[in-house]
């Protein structure tokens, strides 16, 4: 049986947490231990979190920035979750707009995301085809 639906739900709601600040979903979200493997120009991270930090961390970020995502493209196969995004927020200090389009993949683990792997492009940057920021 195809686990599409399973993950377009958990995604679904991770959305919402983002987009409509529906912080009571994070635990339906985040598995108890939740690791983050990243890069960014020059610089690379894993940072393993629990569930409840990782939500603390997101309501701090969502309040002090208004950051969401823009999904461009996603993909579901078996555990997996494959996006395409921009992250758009405003920084606090100068109340600019700022871009940064990124690809992440997450791996579920019963029915919530246990760990991800994302990579960054540069701030101010786009994906080609929606021109420069």
């Amino acid at each position: 049986m195809s686990r599409e639906p399973e993950l377009e739900a958990l995604f679904d709601r991770w959305n919402q947490v983002w987009l409509e600040d529906r912080y009571d979903l994070i635990p339906t979200c985040l598995a108890p231990v939740y690791t983050r493997h990243g890069s960014m120009i020059q610089s690379e991270f894993t940072v393993t979190y629990t569930a409840e930090e990782y939500g603390r961390k997101v309501v701090a970020q969502r309040e002090r920035t208004r950051l969401h995502f823009v999904i461009h493209d996603r993909a579901f196969v078996g555990d997996r979750a494959w996006f395409r995004h921009t992250l758009i927020w405003t920084d606090p200090d100068t109340g600019q707009t700022v871009t940064r389009p990124a690809i992440q993949v997450y791996r579920v683990e019963d029915g919530r995301m246990a760990e991800t792997w994302v990579a960054y492009q540069g701030d101010g940057s786009a994906w080609p085809e929606f021109g420069h920021a």
